[in-house]
């Protein structure tokens, strides 16, 4: 039960990035696994035109979406990509976790996890 407990108080830092458009649907997503901290940002790609068009590849704008969740939520997520998201597709997008390895203090943490964070 502790190991349990300990895999649900780790931090890990979610992101994906897919075509523009589905950054708040990922988000809503996100927040019905447990996602806390979300963030939907604009990005680009810089690879050119003819680049894109000889790969194959469609527009280069992007959505990336930034959430912050422990580590049971996040492997909700990243399993909801597949299902929902067709991220196991080519093409589709990529969604991955980063472990965030401190955190300071007690009312970070717990704003990170969507804790009440007060003192």
């Amino acid at each position: 039960m502790a190991k349990k407990t300990e895999e649900s108080r780790r931090i890990l830092l979610f992101v994906a990035v897919a075509a523009r458009g589905q950054g708040e649907k990922i988000a809503t997503f996100c927040a019905s696994c447990g996602g806390k901290v979300r963030l939907v940002a604009l990005g680009r790609g810089t690879a050119s035109q003819d680049i894109l068009n000889y790969l194959g590849l469609g527009d280069s704008k992007k959505d990336v979406v930034l959430c912050t969740a422990a580590r049971p939520a996040a492997q909700r997520m990243l399993e909801g990509m597949k299902e929902k998201f067709s991220m196991d597709s080519p093409g589709e997008g990529i969604a991955f976790t980063i472990p965030v390895s401190s955190v300071v203090g007690r009312v970070s943490f717990e704003l990170l996890l969507g804790g009440k964070g007060e003192q």
